[in-house]
């Protein structure tokens, strides 16, 4: 888990720049950002940059399981509001996504390991290492 922190947290700074402008004002004025922060950018950019849905379908590897709870702490109301936008943005692409997850058993055993239902994914990505990160809304749960 500490690992995969870091590695988002270092492969979020780029991502971050792009995608949030508070975060590339924090970057210009030199004040740190939030790991967390970071974090959800990665979300936001998954969401913008989905896998295709072979990939998924396809998919036999690692999986983790990241609820937005686990990165929302120290997060502005504005930046939740941004994941929220784009969920909703991508309605109809998360309705395949969710077929898609919920008939790959490598993501649906992950889910089910975590008690997370398939619904409540709203964006994956692909690692480096070619394992999926898998973001659920798993805020009604906490």
């Amino acid at each position: 888990m500490k690992n995969l922190k870091s590695r988002i947290i270092l492969a979020s700074f780029t991502t971050a720049l792009m995608l949030a402008p508070q975060t590339a004002l924090a970057q210009e004025t030199e004040t740190p950002v939030a790991p967390d922060v970071a974090a959800v950018e990665l979300v936001v950019g998954a969401l913008e940059n989905p896998p295709a849905l072979s990939d998924i379908e396809q998919f036999d590897g690692e999986v983790q399981v990241v609820g937005l709870t686990e990165l929302q702490s120290g997060i502005t109301a504005a930046t939740i509001e941004s994941v929220d936008m784009r969920v909703e943005e991508n309605d109809a692409w998360l309705e395949e996504l969710h077929t898609a997850v919920a008939e790959n058993a490598a993501l649906s055993a992950a889910l089910e390991t975590e008690e997370m239902e398939v619904e409540s994914v709203i964006a994956l990505a692909i690692q480096e290492d070619g394992s999926f990160v898998v973001y659920v809304d798993d805020r009604e749960q906490a």
